[in-house]
């Protein structure tokens, strides 16, 4: 067996309004896998079956700022 995890949350603005179609990439440090999902029209995204372990993870929407974090 293998142990998994799930990245998830909500992206919102400075006015705290949802902002949908964020595209989001988590990389893995160790393994150098990528995980991609996007947000639904609520901001919400999952990306499921995740591995232990650190990641980068970028956030990017045309009209925002990109934003990376560890």
């Amino acid at each position: 067996t293998s142990i998994q995890g799930m990245l998830s949350g909500t992206i919102t603005d400075a006015t705290g309004a949802a902002v949908p179609r964020v595209r989001i990439v988590a990389q893995s440090e160790g393994q150098k896998v990528e995980f991609r999902a996007e947000t639904t029209d609520s901001g919400v995204f999952i990306i499921p079956g995740v591995m232990p372990g650190p990641y980068t993870v970028t956030f990017q929407k045309e009209g925002f700022r990109l934003l990376v974090r560890e």
